[in-house]
């Protein structure tokens, strides 16, 4: 699966949010 490029994406994004 692509969990680990799901979870990178989660994290640019939260990097984005703050």
């Amino acid at each position: 699966p692509q969990i680990r490029r799901l979870i990178e994406v989660i994290l640019l994004l939260l990097r984005r949010m703050t």
